[in-house]
């Protein structure tokens, strides 16, 4: 059963220093999934090919938008995808938050 929910659901990238580089903003029936993907190609046509870790929430969840996010052209250096469930773990070490 779908939840109706009314409102705005908010994608962010920002850099390692907290520094915005894109938003999307989109409707709340809407899969964080879909948010995703449609900032991602955002921020591909803007240039930005030098991704080497993303951190998500549980929404993004899944194999399929993990391996989307990896074969993005050209931001193919996407070393990690870390989906956080409860507590955040990478399996390279690159990022690990408890």
């Amino acid at each position: 059963m779908r939840q109706v929910v009314t409102g705005r659901k908010r994608h962010i990238l920002v850099d390692v220093l907290g520094m915005l580089l894109a938003v999307y903003v989109q409707a709340a029936n809407i899969s964080d999934k879909a948010g995703g993907k449609t900032l991602l190609e955002r921020v591909k046509a803007k240039g930005y090919t030098r991704l080497s870790l993303i951190w998500a929430d549980g929404g993004y969840n899944g194999n399929p938008f993990k391996t989307w996010v990896k074969d993005l052209e050209p931001i193919r250096k996407i070393m990690e995808v870390c989906i956080a469930s409860g507590k955040m773990r990478c399996t390279s070490g690159l990022a690990s938050r408890v």
